[in-house]
């Protein structure tokens, strides 16, 4: 059949050559190509949790020195806090664990859309195609996600719009999504 989708698999074959899990990106949190969220009350520190999750994936540092993470590429998608904000929050993660700048420091990549945030599902094709240009990244963070939530997070139907975006970045792209 020509449908554009996979096709049905049989788990007895499966089970003759087990397909290979995707590897892990923070030891046993999460593996490249999937999703996680980071959520808590307004000014619990999601943000500089992720800030400090993109350092630690860039340096290949444990993150909260317990979770090691795999060294790669970070896009950091800004949607909130200034430009120069973003710079200093990042250079001072580095001085609060004691860490040398080195060229890993490219491994960060800060793309500031403070002023730019559209609703996800128009926004993801743009971060497909800059990926496409500028990657591969092992991580997309994307912070904070209410600027580019659309309609009621109590309702499935925008809900179910918002992960599929997701899914289809980290599909097209093959990084993980944060």
């Amino acid at each position: 059949l020509d449908d554009d989708l996979p096709e049905i698999l049989d788990f007895w074959n499966q089970l003759q050559e087990p397909p290979e899990l995707s590897p892990e990106l923070i030891g046993g949190i999460l593996r490249e190509g999937n999703k996680m969220i980071i959520t808590g009350e307004s000014k619990a520190g999601k943000t500089c949790l992720s800030q400090e999750l993109a350092v630690c994936i860039a340096e290949g540092k444990p993150w909260l020195d317990k979770f090691p993470c795999e060294q790669g590429k970070v896009l950091y998608i800004n949607l909130e806090v200034e430009a120069a904000s973003l710079f200093h929050r990042f250079r001072s993660i580095y001085f609060a664990n004691g860490w040398e700048f080195t060229e890993n420091c490219h491994n960060i990549c800060p793309w500031n859309l403070r002023g730019y945030a559209i609703p996800l599902d128009k926004l993801a094709a743009k971060i497909i195609r800059r990926c496409k240009h500028t990657g591969p990244y092992k991580a997309i963070i994307l912070d904070p996600l209410y600027k580019v939530q659309q309609g009621d997070e109590n309702s499935a139907e925008a809900i179910s719009a918002f992960c599929n975006a997701l899914d289809k970045i980290a599909h097209e792209t093959g990084a993980a999504i944060i």
